[in-house]
């Protein structure tokens, strides 16, 4: 059963959201990656302790799966109330203590600092599927929101394919702001596509997290498999670093799959270029 769009615009659909979980009924629906694949970073960056906001719920178990670790304090919130009926019946004899509520992420009602960490799995990219003129409005209404949620010290955590519109509202709205901004890339969530037979795309961790003043952009990336993490000047440095990421994983997966028959060999051919001006 296919359940995704015609076009991507309906992501940020109410209606498309409530048919797809009518749809979809029970059955789990995980974007990019299940809980055992992110849980080493998640675990790196919240609390046992701490209040956590989870945006954009859908029925994914990450709510759950946190709470059956020790995590209490979880309000999970979604834009489809038939989702949220189905999240409260799944879990209410269970774990009635988890709390999922009817809510849309553009209009919070929560109170200022409520929350000492949001998650957001895949929630963002869904919000802004494509560039157009009101992506910025939308993400910048966003964040604002979370701003006024997240207390000081508290993170924000976007787990996201990191499109480039995407990546540019994060990059232009938290370093500005005072937060400081780390992305990670999740290897882990990258293999388990990969041996579903999933065509892979490379899956990213950003964690912002809240500072009153900062005299500085600090923007740090972690992106290799001996997790080193580097401090980078600017956006802009950080943009062409995941754009160089994206691109090549692209070409490698477009090589894996060439017609084995039909190439024989493949080869490809490397020029330096001197420009003189």
């Amino acid at each position: 059963m296919n359940l995704l769009p015609k076009t991507e615009d309906k992501f940020a659909s109410k209606e498309y959201w409530d048919t797809f979980f009518k749809k979809r009924g029970a059955s789990a629906f995980e974007w990019y990656g299940e809980y055992t694949e992110l849980s080493k970073h998640l675990h790196k960056y919240i609390k046992i302790s701490e209040r956590i906001l989870v945006l954009g719920c859908g029925n994914s178990s990450l709510s759950s799966d946190l709470f059956d670790v020790g995590y209490r304090n979880i309000i999970s919130i979604d834009i489809s109330e038939i989702v949220i009926h189905q999240m409260k019946k799944l879990h209410s004899l269970i774990r009635p203590s988890l709390k999922f509520i009817h809510m849309d992420a553009l209009n919070m009602t929560f109170e200022e600092g409520e929350f000492s960490v949001a998650i957001d799995k895949g929630t963002l990219d869904a919000l802004i599927p494509k560039e157009s003129a009101d992506v910025i409005e939308k993400a910048t209404k966003y964040f604002k929101q979370i701003d006024k949620a997240i207390k000081f010290g508290g993170r924000y955590i976007c787990i996201s394919l990191l499109q480039s519109h995407v990546l540019r509202t994060i990059l232009d709205y938290f370093p500005s702001k005072s937060w400081m901004l780390r992305i990670i890339r999740c290897f882990e969530a990258e293999k388990k596509a990969a041996e579903s037979g999933q065509k892979v795309f490379p899956v990213f961790i950003v964690i912002c997290t809240k500072f009153k003043n900062l005299n500085q952009e600090i923007l740090e990336l972690n992106v290799t498999t001996n997790e080193s993490i580097v401090r980078l000047k600017n956006t802009e440095e950080v943009a062409g670093i995941i754009l160089n990421i994206q691109q090549s994983e692209f070409i490698s997966y477009e090589v894996k799959n060439l017609n084995k028959k039909e190439y024989k060999e493949i080869s490809l051919d490397i020029y330096q270029i001197e420009c003189y001006f």
